[in-house]
């Protein structure tokens, strides 16, 4: 009966461990601090700590890449229709071709 049950078979639960790393790296923390007072020293935030003219840069390039990206992609899926046209006739060729040698066996 005990083999029906499962209980000869069973196997164990994995072990389950609480471990959260902690790391400490004084360099980070010191480049951290040294660029906090940097900018609390030559003051050149916004209110919201943001430095405008990072933020303008960041939002011309992405504009710049987004368009470029799809003009990529326009001509990406272009060449792999342009591809999948080409293979479907090829197949079709061989297929005839495959078909008349067969009958002509």
């Amino acid at each position: 009966m005990a083999i029906l049950s499962g209980g000869v078979f069973k196997t164990q639960q994995n072990k389950r461990f609480e471990y959260k790393p902690r790391y400490f790296d004084p360099e980070k923390e010191d480049l951290e601090r040294r660029v906090a007072e940097a900018k609390k020293k030559y003051g050149n935030e916004d209110e919201n700590g943001d430095i405008p003219d990072y933020k303008y840069n960041i939002r011309t390039q992405m504009r710049a890449n987004r368009d470029y990206s799809s003009l990529k992609d326009k001509s990406h899926r272009r060449l792999k229709f342009t591809i999948r046209v080409i293979t479907i006739a090829f197949m079709l060729i061989a297929g005839v071709l495959l078909y008349e040698l067969i009958r002509n066996l």
